[in-house]
């Protein structure tokens, strides 16, 4: 048997393709964010009756790339125009040094410049903020 396998192999001789192996997603490198995808800004933030100056963002859609939020969700394709309504997401730490790590902050409000801005993420911990950005906000497009 081994003999008449071993002809039939030498005379129908056959070449498989090789298969290129795409890295998971845990493999692939997650770029840094590049400098025209953010602006820093300093604003006015409210919580209850406190108001601070903050340093914050502006960011561009993709800012956040392949990061998970902790909580909530990062922006999606609407907070981006115009006309949306206003949304910001969290640094962790100052999610956790303000409120506590508290998941119930997602769908409150901040003031930011005095208006209102609801809260719909938080980065996660040892997110690699461009200026050290406490919060972020969509760059709406023009």
């Amino acid at each position: 048997m081994t003999n008449r396998l071993t002809r039939w192999v030498a005379i129908h001789s056959i070449t498989l393709p090789l298969l290129a192996c795409s890295p998971t997603p845990a493999q692939q490198a997650v770029p840094a964010p590049s400098p025209d995808s953010y602006t820093t800004i300093e604003r006015r933030i409210g919580i209850g009756s406190s108001e601070q100056e903050m340093k914050g963002a502006e960011v561009s859609p993709g800012f956040f790339g392949a990061t998970a939020p902790v909580i909530g969700r990062f922006f999606v394709t609407g907070d981006f125009q115009p006309v949306s309504s206003r949304v910001v997401v969290l640094h962790h730490e100052f999610w956790k040094g303000r409120f506590a790590g508290s998941p119930a902050v997602i769908g409150t409000q901040i003031q930011i410049e005095r208006l209102p801005f609801t809260i719909v993420g938080v980065s996660p911990p040892g997110f690699n903020s461009p200026d050290a950005a406490s919060f972020w906000i969509p760059r709406h497009s023009q």
